[in-house]
């Protein structure tokens, strides 16, 4: 009984000594990430829309602006993700109290597909969420990040990012033992903003696909600012800054190292794309941390 017993505890003792009982995390292509990126359109309307219908062309209405936004699922559940300041309309910038925008729109068009794969707009009314603009905090006080439940899911085709945060993370000794190296990206909508000024058709905008952007960990310059204790505890400060039409994209993080001359890659969600600092030439991205908050709350 004795040698049973020491036989079963072995495999546990090479787990604990070795550390590789744990797989790697396939590596995902970056160039595969834009995907999981969505268009949002600003839409102002001069007459009220029909609620069941999700197209607005036999509407007037002007598109004011552009952002990205993401789908998420969770414990059953189908969210779709952007800065909350794309849907309470403030500018959470504004310190030491955030203001309404100049340009207030009413419906946030989110260019997708349904069940069928035939391209939709879906319709979020901005009229009928329950944002109360005056207890809108700045960016550094609360995460400038929201999660709109999306009723009756099973209507859509996207594609949705909890494979992603859901995928097994290197062990901690690897970390130690090896050189990360990290890189971030974010797949955004910025490529869209001069065809905005000169296109007001929602049907211009169906075969444009979020390009990405590379960025790096800021360095400690940044402490310098007064709220930076307050901002680094909720976001990522990235550099460069990121471009008009990026708030509300995904944020990922590809990681390698090289272990007996062999690259190993991976990739991560890390936050959500909220703002820029001109300033500093930085953005800012909302801890992923905090979104999950959100979708647990």
């Amino acid at each position: 009984m004795f040698y049973k017993r020491i036989l079963c505890i072995i495999p546990y003792i090479f787990f604990i000594i070795f550390g590789y009982s744990q797989p790697y995390p396939d590596s995902t292509s970056i160039d595969s990430l834009n995907k999981y990126s969505y268009l949002i359109l600003d839409i102002s309307v001069r007459s009220p829309l029909d609620f069941g219908k999700l197209e607005f062309a036999n509407y007037p209405y002007t598109i004011l602006g552009a952002a990205t936004g993401f789908f998420i699922k969770n414990n059953g559940n189908l969210f779709f993700c952007s800065a909350a300041h794309i849907f309470n309309e403030m500018d959470v910038y504004r310190t030491p109290h955030p203001i309404p925008n100049q340009e207030q729109y009413d419906y946030l068009a989110i260019i997708c597909t349904n069940a069928n794969d035939s391209a939709i707009y879906y319709k979020i009314d901005l009229k009928n969420l329950i944002l109360n603009q005056y207890l809108v905090k700045c960016f550094f006080e609360e995460p400038d990040v929201y999660a709109f439940y999306i009723e009756n899911p099973e209507n859509l085709h996207v594609h949705s990012i909890e494979s992603i945060i859901n995928k097994p993370l290197i062990p901690k000794r690897i970390n130690k033992k090896y050189k990360i190296d990290s890189t971030y990206y974010m797949f955004g909508y910025a490529n869209i903003q001069t065809a905005l000024k000169a296109n007001n058709s929602i049907s211009d905008y169906w075969n444009i696909f979020a390009e990405p952007d590379s960025f790096r960990l800021a360095d400690k310059s940044h402490q310098d600012d007064p709220f930076y204790p307050n901002i680094d505890l909720l976001n990522l400060i990235l550099l460069p800054k990121a471009k008009k039409g990026n708030s509300g994209s995904p944020v990922f993080i590809k990681k390698s190292f090289i272990k007996r001359k062999k690259r190993i890659e991976w990739i991560e969600f890390v936050g959500v794309q909220s703002g820029k600092n001109d300033n500093y030439n930085s953005c800012y991205v909302v801890k992923s941390v905090e979104l999950l908050k959100k979708l647990n709350h």
